[in-house]
């Protein structure tokens, strides 16, 4: 009788532990059907964590450990280019270099017209960044914020407070924590913690990057920021980059038949996701008009 008993209870289990697995396995089809069912997604050429996009004479440039390029104004064409040693995390750029970061060295290179070489700086660097109006920095694990110079050393500065930042229309917009403020304007929450931030000059908006997603900012007639909401373009939005945590987000403005459109870069990380085309990198074409893999 005991014996019975015990059969059934691990039988029992075995059923719960069975429709547990169903349960997240319908999950991530349910998931990815409903991806498929409205855009049928492209192959990704670019699959890891996206931390940076930046533009520099034209082109875009992206890493997930590799470095990727395209011209600004194609419609998808990403490809990988050679890089510096290591795993390069971060990108930056001015108006003359591209920088890539091996954070796991410590190691700071630049791209010049000597190719790659790496730049001393004496410094423990907590992470690069651009400014989206031709300046690049360095930020320093004692916080201290310093402009980067090609290979020359870099220069400590006062004027930057965040490594979330973008200057735009002669105003600089700093995040955080959960807000993007200006001088002489209140903050503006974004509602979550915030990763990355970029100024779109086809629709003069900003879209913030998030824990919980993507977030736009307009402005009022007097330039001050409106309240941070969820409208994004691309019609397919909540099946594909959802709210996602986005570690990177980049907008830039595409020339096409002589006509000026937006573009859109979010690079995204589903926690908990064991499949890759919920993460990697994701554009918006205003041409195209949805969102798809990078």
């Amino acid at each position: 009788m005991k014996k019975t008993v015990k059969n059934i209870r691990t039988a029992g289990i075995a059923v719960l532990l069975l429709a547990g697995l169903t349960a997240v396995s319908c999950s991530h089809e349910t998931i990815f059907y409903q991806i498929n069912q409205e855009t049928e997604l492209e192959e990704a050429v670019i699959t890891g964590t996206v931390n940076s996009v930046v533009e520099l004479n034209g082109k875009l440039y992206a890493c997930d450990g590799n470095i990727y390029s395209k011209d600004k104004n194609a419609l998808r064409g990403w490809s990988k280019i050679s890089k510096p040693a290591g795993r390069i995390e971060i990108l930056a750029a001015d108006e003359s270099y591209l920088y890539a970061l091996d954070k796991r060295n410590d190691i700071l290179y630049c791209n010049g017209t000597d190719g790659w070489t790496q730049v001393t700086t004496g410094l423990s660097i907590t992470t690069i960044f651009s400014d989206g109006a031709g300046a690049a920095y360095l930020q320093s694990s004692d916080g201290k914020f310093y402009t980067l110079n090609g290979n020359g050393t870099p220069a400590e500065t006062s004027d930057i407070t965040s490594p979330f930042m973008v200057t735009a229309k002669g105003k600089t917009y700093s995040a955080n924590g959960n807000t993007v403020t200006t001088d002489g304007e209140a903050a503006v929450d974004a509602g979550s913690e915030i990763r990355s931030i970029t100024y779109s000059a086809a629709t003069d908006c900003l879209y913030v990057g998030t824990k919980a997603g993507v977030k736009r900012i307009t402005f009022a007639d007097d330039r001050t920021m409106n309240k941070a909401d969820d409208t994004l373009p691309g019609s397919n939005r909540s099946a594909t980059i959802k709210s996602y945590e986005a570690l990177a987000v980049f907008a830039t403005t595409q020339e096409i038949a002589g006509e000026k459109k937006e573009s859109l870069y979010v690079g995204t990380i589903a926690p908990y996701s064991y499949n890759a085309a919920v993460g990697g990198l994701w554009g918006y074409y205003e041409t195209r008009g949805n969102w798809n893999c990078e």
